[in-house]
């Protein structure tokens, strides 16, 4: 009974990591934004729980296949990548220890909050380009830090993975254009840099460790794939139809 109860936890965090995963390859985001709500509203997992789970994941090296393809490419600033990681590291664990001590209720409406706000963010984005031209006059390392300290804010008070947050980042303060943008965070997402914004969580007993090593494989094996189909495939269409569905389950979640 139990091995069949292993067997079912780890089924159903592959389906969730593989539907992550294709977000994953195809916008450069690590794909927290639809671990969590399908985690909270799908398996039942309070919100600490749910996002302790999906930092695990992330937590692992699981986006490493879907960073290769953009390198493969030259759509990969790794020294940038770097700088980003080590902002992430700087704040993760000091905001994933304040998101233990907010009640579970406000944190679900916090993070409701933020996913509507980041579907928004994406609707705009997919009607408006960002420009990427021109050179930076702020140095790397500093472009780094700041877009990998947002995102380590981010991803230790709502479990997301910090791509969401890296991507604009990377084009409007480094003028890097959007593919290489991604391909950076992807880089920067595929060091174990959320270890630190997972350890709250884990000393409080709000991972589910099967479920997190299901997730963690349907990411490393669909994130390559659709890293592979992003350089050909414009996603401007797929990125509007999932900006409405990030919308929907932020305000379901808000209102509920």
């Amino acid at each position: 009974m139990h091995t069949f109860v292993a067997m079912q936890e780890l089924l159903v965090g592959l389906l969730i990591g593989g539907l992550a995963g294709i977000l994953s390859g195809l916008a450069g985001v690590g794909g927290g934004i639809v671990i969590v709500p399908l985690l909270t509203l799908g398996v039942g997992l309070d919100q600490h729980t749910a996002q302790g789970t999906s930092l695990l994941a992330f937590s692992l090296p699981v986006l490493a296949g879907a960073a290769w393809q953009y390198w493969r490419q030259g759509r990969a600033d790794v020294k940038l990548a770097a700088w980003t990681a080590l902002g992430l590291v700087s704040t993760g664990l000091l905001s994933s220890s304040i998101a233990q001590g907010i009640p579970t209720k406000a944190l679900t409406r916090l993070f409701a909050a933020l996913l509507a706000l980041i579907g928004v963010y994406l609707l705009w984005r997919s009607y408006r380009k960002l420009s990427a031209q021109g050179k930076s006059r702020l140095p790397r390392w500093l472009i780094g830090l700041i877009a990998g300290a947002a995102a380590g804010t981010l991803s230790g008070l709502a479990g997301l993975g910090g791509g969401i947050v890296i991507v604009p980042l990377l084009i409007l303060l480094g003028r890097l254009d959007q593919h290489t943008a991604q391909g950076t965070s992807l880089v920067t997402l595929s060091f174990p840099v959320l270890i630190f914004a997972l350890w709250p969580y884990a000393q409080g007993g709000r991972v589910e460790y099967l479920l997190g090593l299901g997730i963690a494989a349907g990411l490393l094996i669909s994130g390559s794939f659709s890293a592979r189909l992003a350089q050909r495939v414009p996603t401007r269409s797929l990125s509007r139809f999932f900006a409405f569905v990030v919308i929907g389950i932020g305000l379901y979640q808000l209102l509920r």
